[in-house]
C-alpha cells in the first residue's frame, strides 16, 4: 500500500503496516499515517499522511472541526485532499503504528 512512508526516495515501496483500529483513544497529529476510505471511492482503502488538522489553513482552506487534510507521500501520483478536499475523521479506519515489512524497514511510527 502507498504511501511509501519514506518521502525522501523516488522508489515506490510496498511497506506492510500494523494499524491501531481502536480509534476512540487515538489522538491524531500532523504526520500520522492513516488508513481511510477515500470519499471518491468508499469501497477502497487508502493510506495517507495527515498534514492538516482542525484550525489549520491549507491552501487557503480552513480545516473544520472533525476533519483533516491528508496527502500521499508520492505527491506526483497521489489522489488526496488536494483533489477531494478535507476528509471527515469518521472515514479513518486505523492509524499506522509500525512498519513490519520489509524487515530492513522494521520500525515504530511516531
Amino acid at each position: 500500500m502507498q504511501p511509501s512512508l519514506n518521502p525522501d526516495t523516488n522508489k515506490l515501496s510496498s511497506d506492510i503496516l500494523i494499524l491501531n483500529k481502536w480509534l476512540p483513544f487515538s489522538h491524531f497529529k500532523h504526520g500520522d499515517i492513516i488508513a481511510l476510505r477515500p470519499p471518491d471511492n468508499p469501497n477502497k482503502l487508502a493510506i495517507k499522511r495527515i498534514i492538516g488538522l482542525y484550525g489549520d489553513t491549507i491552501n487557503d482552506s480552513y480545516v473544520d472541526r472533525g476533519h483533516c487534510y491528508v496527502q500521499g507521500d508520492e505527491t506526483f501520483h497521489s489522489i488526496d485532499s488536494r483533489q477531494y478536499g478535507q476528509i471527515s475523521l469518521g472515514t479513518i479506519i486505523g492509524k499506522g503504528i509500525a512498519i513490519v515489512y520489509p524487515f530492513d524497514r522494521l520500525q515504530w511510527l511516531h
